[in-house]
């Protein structure tokens, strides 16, 4: 897994702040590879399958382009409920 954090941390360098990568890092294991926030805490030997891997270089490529974790993973946790979201739904920046 630490090659994964490893690359995620240098492809999105240029374009987020650190604690935004940290999110998508955390969102996107538990979206693609279902690893919980304490198992990236606490396992950091746990291997990422091939397939899974090219979904997260995938992932990578559309934040670097600027499109919303929201619209890729297709989702938005709202007071804690998960809702489908799309392009049809306005993702307001901070």
């Amino acid at each position: 897994m630490q090659a994964i954090t490893e690359y995620i941390n240098k492809q999105l360098s240029k374009f987020y702040p650190h604690s935004e990568i940290k999110s998508f890092l955390l969102i996107i294991l538990e979206s693609v590879c279902n690893i919980k926030s304490n198992d990236f805490l606490l396992r950091k030997d746990i291997k990422i399958p091939d397939n899974e891997r090219l979904q997260i270089e995938q992932i990578v490529e559309l934040l670097k382009a600027g499109k919303p974790i929201q619209y890729i993973l297709n989702q938005s946790e709202f007071f804690g409920l998960s809702f489908y979201v799309d392009e049809r739904v306005l993702i307001r920046g901070a």
